[in-house]
């Protein structure tokens, strides 16, 4: 995929380890910490400082394996938030942020109909998503998005996994209420 993703208001962009780069995450992320930690838990906690961003950065740009895509969202050359893409070894996963900010204005429904948009022409892999119960905002970003309850994450309390409903067999025995554990089978999820 691209390193640059352009979407109507926002980018999407691996932004290259610069210290201008590394000091608007190191801004933005401080700034929201409090609204970002209510919703990740223990899923991901950033260090705070400067090296740990510039290694974060690094590790993005660089992260050519094929098995990710680490994007900032952009607005005006400002850093709003981050989308991610991973492939778990089972399934592709996807995770973001926003700047408290920009929510409820449809900045991460814009992020995420473009990162799809990329993907589709890239891969026809099944999507996932990870929402932590609690979070309404994300909740209605998937909701607003077509994904539909999957299951729940086996290792981490109160997510649980939505999936793209268009690229999910709707013959499948695999769709499962969400208050039931599941086992993911990668033959299940794609087409």
């Amino acid at each position: 995929m691209d390193r640059i993703l352009r979407g109507e208001r926002i980018s999407l962009e691996i932004l290259p380890p610069l210290p201008v780069y590394v000091e608007a995450l190191r801004t933005v992320v401080q700034r929201n910490r409090d609204h970002l930690d209510e919703w990740r838990g223990d899923v991901i906690k950033y260090e705070e400082s400067e090296a740990a961003f510039y290694k974060l950065l690094m590790d993005n740009y660089y992260y050519e394996r094929g098995d990710g895509y680490f994007y900032h969202i952009m607005k005006k050359g400002e850093i709003i938030g981050h989308i991610g893409l991973v492939f778990s070894g089972k399934v592709w996963e996807i995770s973001y942020w926003l700047d408290k900010d920009y929510t409820s204005q449809g900045y991460m429904c814009e992020a995420l109909k473009t990162l799809e948009r990329a993907w589709f022409q890239h891969s026809t892999d099944a999507l996932t998503i990870y929402v932590n119960a609690k979070n309404e905002s994300s909740l209605n970003v998937v909701k607003k998005m077509n994904y539909i309850p999957f299951g729940i994450n086996r290792y981490l309390k109160n997510f649980t996994i939505f999936m793209n409903e268009d690229k999910i067999n709707i013959h499948s025995t695999c769709i499962v209420p969400a208050q039931k554990k599941i086992e993911l089978d990668e033959t299940q999820l794609h087409r």
